[in-house]
């Protein structure tokens, strides 16, 4: 079903190649169609989503260009649910490509509100793309194994994420308990090793614009103070961890987290190793009986 329904969207996708057809889409839906490119996974999610949006006026297009073999009523009950079923992923991409001022400590929160957004949605009725949601989540566990058990770079990305204001410990409980442990160790780690050097960053101020899902707000909390002792920097970074604002300019009051935010946050996540997993996923669903 799935390649079926993609020859139909190409051809729909191939017409606007011609600058008359591309005159007429326009009039008849309008707005042009978004065309995919093909290295882009999240291009191909853009340009579905667009078709399921606009149904009637395709299905109207369809009828009044005469069409053949094109989409039918049917065909978009199985691209709806596509959407809906890729769409943690498309976000997930969207966030780490489309805003400058993002830094490593977004990516294993980013996979985390991933994993949970595909868990909730494993739990609903779906006709055809339970199996899409199934293999998007053994590739996620597979290709970032070593972020969700906190070993190797997942240790540097998790420090990283605990001393970013936006995110501090809210999504450590999503985690099992090895990780946890695997975590709060990185961040004594990371303590120990923070000179008290200063720095003259100006930082910006966010917005807080909390869409990710890491469940039970006072879960985190609770888990934080169950695991940091009360050494000097334990204590800086449990109060840190208490204070309700999450703008970057409030670790000018923390010196010890704000170098170690600093020391951790320099790479830049890539999203190239995320949507390699959307390559597992097209073929699982290609080789299906979808």
């Amino acid at each position: 079903m799935y390649t079926d329904i993609l020859e139909k969207c190409v051809k729909l996708w191939n017409l606007t190649r011609s600058p008359k057809q591309y005159e007429v889409i326009v009039e008849l839906l309008g707005k042009a169609l978004k065309r995919p490119v093909v290295t882009r996974w999240n291009s191909f999610y853009d340009a579905y989503e667009q078709i399921v949006q606009l149904k009637d006026k395709v299905l109207y297009m369809v009828d009044k260009l005469n069409i053949k073999n094109s989409l039918v009523t049917s065909d978009f009950i199985f691209l709806k649910e596509y959407v809906k079923c890729t769409a943690p992923i498309a976000k997930a991409l969207n966030r780490l490509q489309g805003d400058v001022t993002i830094g490593y400590g977004w990516l294993l929160p980013t996979l985390i509100s991933t994993k949970n957004d595909l868990i909730d949605l494993e739990k609903e009725y779906l006709i055809y793309c339970k199996p899409v949601i199934k293999v998007l989540l053994s590739s996620l566990d597979k290709r970032f194994s070593n972020y969700f058990t906190v070993v190797d770079q997942g240790k540097v990305a998790a420090v990283a994420t605990a001393t970013h204001p936006k995110f501090k410990l809210k999504w450590l409980h999503c985690l099992d308990e090895t990780a946890q442990a695997n975590v709060m160790v990185a961040i004594k780690e990371a303590i120990a090793a923070s000179t008290k050097s200063s720095t003259t960053n100006i930082f910006p101020m966010e917005i807080d614009n909390d869409d990710f899902n890491f469940g039970s707000r006072e879960a985190a909390m609770m888990t934080a103070q169950q695991n940091l002792e009360t050494g000097a920097g334990e204590t800086e970074f449990r109060r840190y961890c208490q204070d309700p604002k999450s703008s970057l300019a409030i670790l000018l009051a923390y010196p010890t987290v704000k170098n170690i935010f600093i020391k951790s946050n320099t790479l830049l996540p890539s999203s190239a190793s995320v949507e390699r997993i959307t390559g597992s996923e097209r073929d699982a669903v290609a080789g299906s009986s979808l």
